[in-house]
């Protein structure tokens, strides 16, 4: 509890930082003037795994572009924009992510007279400085190249809040459904955090509804939801991990553990049966009633499933907070199925 409540402290400072840069190198030639305007570290969706920890990265800078001529001349991002680390060259990166909104396939003409943003991604180390060169396609053989230096740590705490919309999704999941409040976690969220709980709540209740097949007593869901969260932070399992981020877009991928309604279902039908077993009379009501009043032994027995695959998350992030967006379906309602109601075949 501790170290996530120190943990979500730290998201929400860098949160409240956001991209921190030092004065924006700036360079001119005869043809154009160029700036960087900003730059973020980024993970795509198509990236194998994120290390939180790792050394190297993928930077996204945007460089303001202005031509000084009077004719319209071409930049374009992969071919005249280039990163050296002393005297050696790197080659932009091409990004196409769908799923975060990144698209830097452009036009690539500037006006006269007129200025662009050009977004150039590269692979880099966090701790190097590097100069970025960019040598637009002119008939002005005698204008230079312009370079600029970036140090990119600069740009530090843009990559160390690259996991912040895991880290957020995860403890949204534990609060909710674990009952492990996490202090802080609603400055962090745009979602209503009590109304999810509360939702969470009647999601168990349909849980008992499907495994018993009847209604269930409100004072047996009430006696007995102890018992059910204690089983869940002693078997269940939820680990979400980054799959991308943009830094105001995110997919994240969940792979969990968690009880199947199918599985409880038949213990349920197994203590129900041996009451009507040994009764002299077809009690069903009886056998309903001495089920429930085992469902604190079921909860303890009842074994989890693992997911048969990972679940995929679409975040957005505005004004610090994150939200979860309905691409294919409704978010919550996913979560709710699989921690609260058990629907996990």
């Amino acid at each position: 509890m501790i170290i996530i409540s120190l943990l979500l402290s730290v998201i929400f400072l860098v949160a409240c930082n956001g991209e921190k840069t030092s004065s924006k190198p700036k360079g001119k030639n005869k043809v154009i003037e160029a700036s960087i305007e900003d730059a973020r570290f980024i993970v795509t969706s198509n990236t194998d795994s994120f290390d939180p920890e790792g050394n190297t990265g993928l930077i996204m800078i945007n460089l303001n572009v202005k031509n000084k001529t009077k004719n319209s001349l071409d930049i374009f991002p992969e071919q005249n924009i280039v990163l050296f680390d002393d005297d050696i060259q790197i080659d932009a990166i091409s990004v196409h992510d769908m799923s975060l909104d990144l698209d830097f396939l452009m036009n690539s003409s500037v006006g006269a007279e007129k200025q662009k943003i050009f977004p150039v991604a590269f692979e880099v180390e966090r701790d190097k400085t590097y100069q970025i060169q960019i040598e637009p396609m002119t008939l002005d053989m005698d204008a230079e190249a312009v370079t600029l230096d970036i140090d990119m740590n600069d740009y530090s705490e843009t990559y160390d809040g690259l996991n912040e919309p895991a880290e957020v999704l995860q403890s949204f999941i534990e609060t909710v459904y674990f009952a492990k409040e996490q202090e802080g976690l609603e400055e962090l969220v745009n979602i209503d955090i009590e109304e999810q709980i509360e939702e969470a709540k009647k999601g168990y209740v349909k849980f008992l509804e499907d495994i018993s097949f009847t209604d269930v007593p409100s004072k047996v869901a009430k006696n007995f939801y102890d018992d059910f969260i204690n089983a869940l932070n002693d078997k269940a399992e939820v680990d979400v991990k980054l799959k991308g981020n943009s830094g105001d877009k995110a997919v994240v991928e969940i792979n969990y553990e968690m009880f199947s309604s199918l599985d409880l279902s038949d213990s349920f039908r197994d203590h129900r049966q041996k009451f009507l077993d040994q009764s002299k009379t077809f009690d069903v009501d009886g056998a309903d009633e001495h089920a429930f009043s085992k469902l604190d032994i079921i909860f303890k027995e009842a074994k989890t499933r693992e997911n048969s695959y990972p679940v995929e998350i679409y975040m957005s992030k505005q004004d610090g907070k994150w939200t979860l967006e309905s691409k294919f379906s409704d978010p919550l309602k996913d979560l709710r199925d699989i921690f609260a109601e058990g629907r996990n075949y």
